[in-house]
């Protein structure tokens, strides 16, 4: 079976617009619990979309301009066959 993974983000970037909503892109369509899984420092509100093997964050509110986001997603998100979620390099 192939791993479960990431493999494509548009979150790499120094620098994003601050409307920007946050797609992630997995090796399998049958993601569970990403919601629970992804967080955001400093916190920020937003809703989650999806389609097939992508998900993407929505922030309803602009981000605040020259401060640095961390985007987490959790190990314990789930799928391919409930595979947890491998390491992205």
């Amino acid at each position: 079976a192939r791993d479960f993974k990431i493999t494509n983000n548009n979150i790499v970037s120094s620098y994003i617009a601050q409307n920007t909503p946050i797609t992630v892109e997995f090796s399998h369509s049958n993601v569970e619990n990403f919601e629970e899984n992804f967080s955001i420092h400093p916190a920020i509100a937003g809703t989650f979309a999806h389609n097939e093997k992508n998900w993407t964050f929505i922030p309803s509110v602009e981000y605040e301009k020259d401060v640095l986001y961390t985007v987490t997603i959790s190990k314990n998100t789930t799928g391919g066959n409930q595979q947890t979620l491998a390491l992205h390099r």
